[in-house]
């Protein structure tokens, strides 16, 4: 029977949507999860609907040449059907020894000669119409007022002209194929500890967790997260867990033409599961012809019990739901308890204390004093360890400012671990800190390469440029992170402050309004009754200084002085350089109390150049050890991985 389908490109059933232009399953316009081989196998079955296709077919139109098992196939159905809901197997029919039905009726849209479909429903009108809204808002804001086209992201472009670096790889999470459906957790884990064997590899090209991981829910084929992502391979797999057996499918595809390069299966006891890694990262490493060198295996603990709730803890730390913190946080104290001697248990307790300190859920203080005797004590069991010294080598540097004990952890966790992503990027921010400007750029450049969809890695690229005069970059990146996440309304002070520097105080008024969602321009917008952020008061003020708007200016300034003049004396400090008042602006650095966060690197601000040949300036950086003599004495030895 002829396929008359293939033209179509929305292919609905019952409360489904099968969107062929997005690649992706809804329902009642909401997105289904489903990876992308089960969503190949989906579109097929659908396209055919009311005629058998056999499973050779399938094999074929899935996985081309590549020899796979019946696993492959079973694994993709069961997870459509889950999808679906198709738990009495009528909607996909399986006749067997033959093959499987799609037993439901389609209607399509969008080709010539198409059949009508149903009206949408009064809700799905009103979703539509405010989608629509917000879609055509957010090109207003990012087209019009912004003035100028931005390079196209890592999510935009075609396929043509696509040609990713040839021994470039990303690890997608593993999916959890069981039954019981608790083993999500495990999949991370297991993907994690073969990326991070993998980045031991100096001639692959691997992407960083936070970036590939983030396509955990999406729906996206193979070759749009390639592109995203630019790599040539994806590798991907499955864990289904059976008592106390475990079931682990893996599988390297070409994204480019997305072939399977290899595949294989492995059944493993639960308690030696991780072992997997080592020898899939080796399978991949011999697939991609390169060599895997010989590293020091992760220090694990060796109760399964205690790794188990180690996995699900970090699963729990590397979730945006913030509500989740407190569980994960229990979940390491215990792994701590039964495992004293965990160095990795210490590190990732440290962190979780660390984060609820940011988010509010611990004082502040109370945080970061745990987490430092957390990472004391990892580091009394191993003083090598990688982790430890560069969460040390942060509290050194911007906790007790302590510039030389800094450098020195900092140092050590280089020679450790000189291609870890988190290590590098925590070191190019401190690098930045001591005045090793460039490199502190080549270095975040080269963890953006990495780790492309890391927000905080574009952050601090974005510090990067700006205090080494890169203004145009500096902005280029700001609009990149709102293109991608228009929810972070904060990222228009940073844009704010690069518009500024390049003398467009309009355009940045108009950032820094947006950054409060606020349309209206002038002091109205900037106060409220929430409390405004120092730097977002602190570029109003100089921008309004430029606009010569001098009533509102003075308004500002004040409001800047009221609230954080014990708190950001720095910020105040800024705005004085930037007007031509160098006594001001001595006058609040002098009150500077080492409480201010991060304030080490506020003194790079470019706002200050009207004031470094003062001969107070470097009096001043002396005092804190940035003069200099004091940074030449430093003794960091580094080079950006090549």
């Amino acid at each position: 029977m002829p396929n008359t389908w293939k033209n179509q490109r929305r292919l609905y059933f019952g409360d489904f949507t099968l969107d062929l232009n997005r690649g992706a399953l809804r329902k009642n316009g909401e997105d289904v999860d489903l990876r992308p081989q089960s969503f190949k196998v989906l579109q097929i079955l659908v396209e055919n609907h009311g005629t058998l296709v056999d499973k050779k077919r399938l094999q074929l139109e899935v996985w081309g040449n590549v020899a796979v098992t019946d696993d492959s196939l079973t694994h993709c159905l069961i997870d459509i059907r889950k999808a679906l809901g198709d738990s009495t197997r009528t909607m996909i029919r399986t006749v067997p020894r033959r093959g499987y039905l799609f037993d439901l009726t389609v209607t399509a849209i969008d080709s010539p000669g198409l059949i009508a479909t149903p009206a949408p429903t009064p809700s799905h009108r009103l979703r539509n119409r405010t989608g629509i809204v917000i879609a055509i808002f957010t090109i207003l804001v990012s087209g019009v007022w912004f003035g100028s086209q931005r390079d196209a992201g890592p999510e935009e472009g075609g396929r043509e002209g696509f040609s990713p670096p040839a021994n470039s790889i990303a690890v997608l999470p593993f999916i959890d194929l069981s039954n019981e459906q608790g083993q999500r957790y495990f999949g991370e884990a297991l993907a994690e500890e073969i990326l991070t064997e993998l980045a031991q590899i100096r001639s692959l090209h691997v992407i960083a967790r936070t970036s590939s991981f983030s396509f955990r829910n999406n729906h996206s084929d193979v070759a749009t997260i390639g592109r995203r992502l630019n790599v040539a391979y994806l590798l991907e797999g499955s864990i289904r867990k059976s008592g106390k057996r475990v079931r682990i499918t893996a599988q390297l595809i070409d994204t480019q033409d997305e072939s399977h390069v290899w595949s294989r299966t492995y059944d493993r006891l639960s308690e030696d599961v991780l072992d997997v890694q080592t020898d899939v990262a080796g399978a991949v490493a011999s697939a991609l012809r390169v060599s895997l060198v010989n590293v020091d295996p992760p220090r694990y603990t060796t109760d399964p019990l205690t790794l188990g709730l180690f996995a699900r803890a970090r699963y729990l730390l590397h979730q945006r739901d913030s509500s989740v913190k407190a569980e994960a946080v229990a979940m390491l104290e215990e792994v701590v308890e039964r495992d004293p001697d965990f160095v990795r248990g210490l590190t990732e307790l440290a962190r979780a204390y660390n984060q609820q300190a940011l988010i509010g859920q611990r004082p502040l203080q109370q945080g970061e004093s745990t987490a430092n005797d957390l990472t004391q004590k990892a580091l009394e069991m191993d003083p090598d360890d990688a982790v430890a010294n560069a969460w040390q080598g942060w509290h050194e540097l911007f906790v007790n400012n302590d510039i030389a004990a800094a450098v020195s952890r900092f140092q050590r966790a280089l020679i450790a671990a000189p291609f870890d992503l988190d290590v590098l990027r925590s070191a190019s921010v401190a690098i930045a800190a001591v005045g090793r400007i460039d490199e502190a750029v080549e270095l975040g450049e080269y963890v953006m390469a990495h780790d492309p969809l890391c927000e905080i890695c574009r952050t601090n690229l974005i510090h990067a440029y700006r205090i080494a005069g890169r203004y145009r970059e500096s902005e280029e990146q700001a609009r990149l992170v709102l293109a991608m996440h228009p929810e972070r309304l904060d990222m228009y002070v940073p844009l704010a402050y690069a518009l500024l520097l390049q003398g467009d105080a309009e355009s940045a008024m108009t950032a820094l309004n947006m950054a409060k969602g606020d349309a209206d321009a002038g002091l109205a917008a900037l106060s409220g009754a929430e409390r405004t952020s120092p730097s977002r008061l602190m570029c109003a003020a100089i921008a309004l200084h430029q606009l010569e708007r001098s009533d509102e200016f003075e308004a500002t300034l004040a409001l800047l002085r009221e609230d954080w003049g014990d708190t950001a004396p720095a910020a105040i400090a800024q705005v004085y350089a930037a007007i031509g008042d160098p006594d001001a602006a001595f006058y609040w650095l002098s009150k500077w109390s080492g409480a201010e966060p991060l304030n080490l690197r506020s003194y790079r601000s470019p706002f200050y150049n009207s004031i470094r040949e003062d001969p107070r300036w470097d009096r001043l950086l002396a005092t804190i050890g940035l003069s200099g003599q004091q940074l030449s004495a430093l003794d960091l030895r580094f080079s950006t991985p090549q």
